[in-house]
């Protein structure tokens, strides 16, 4: 009888490689299995190459919705999302030794990585049950994020880490929009019955440096357990 207890958890990092590996401070995405000890790992995989950076191409693969932000946004995320459960994970899990269930599988990024990872935990809830969205832009497109949301099927054990920066920007009222963005998509997942763990950093900007300082706090909150 298969152990299910002994393999790794997959977390999907949405973001280029060389921030993943140094400024997430996130450790090597080549998987380091430890034979020692009986709890489940985690495994970080990061998508290679890393997303366009051709004119707006990284904000049309990261947006999943059509945006009048930025000149206009044609949003491809829904391509770039079933490649990545229906092509990558499977790889991901035929190549290592994961746990592929969907209590096992995770999703998060930054910024407009954020925001793909709160439209996977909400349009893609049969494959992932943890999401990491650290200042997710969801500026662009929060009515059809609200729309998304309202339409979603949320299963049991869906968690939710979803964080804003207090000096994202220095624009006047923009904590007001961002908080009160943040907060209406949170208690929108929480009327689903996902887990939600809102955050506010202190002093923090839209800079990988201070997404790093949340990965402790956020990765325990989706993989701990101390919520239940």
């Amino acid at each position: 009888m298969k152990d299910e207890t002994r393999g790794l958890y997959l977390a999907i990092i949405l973001s280029m490689v060389v921030i993943f590996v140094t400024n997430w401070m996130f450790p090597s995405p080549e998987p380091q299995i430890r034979q020692d000890i009986e709890a489940p790992q985690e495994i970080s995989a990061a998508e290679e190459p890393e997303c366009n950076h051709e004119g707006n191409k990284r904000l049309e693969e990261y947006c999943p919705y059509q945006s009048d932000w930025f000149g206009g946004i044609t949003g491809t995320g829904h391509e770039y999302m079933e490649w990545l459960t229906k092509e990558f994970k499977p790889m991901m899990d035929k190549r290592y030794p994961t746990l592929p269930g969907r209590a096992n599988t995770a999703i998060g990024g930054s910024s407009m990585g954020g925001l793909m990872s709160l439209y996977a935990i909400t349009a893609y809830n049969k494959v992932f049950s943890k999401a990491a969205c650290l200042s997710p832009s969801v500026r662009l497109c929060m009515p059809e994020l609200r729309q998304e949301i309202a339409n979603a099927t949320i299963h049991p054990g869906t968690r939710v880490y979803l964080s804003w920066g207090e000096k994202e920007s220095d624009n006047p009222g923009a904590l007001g929009e961002y908080t009160a963005n943040a907060l209406e998509v949170c208690r929108a997942l929480l009327g689903k019955g996902a887990a939600v763990d809102p955050y506010m950093q202190p002093d923090g900007t839209h800079c990988e440096a201070c997404w790093a300082k949340q990965v402790p706090a956020c990765m325990d909150f989706l993989f701990g357990g101390k919520y239940e």
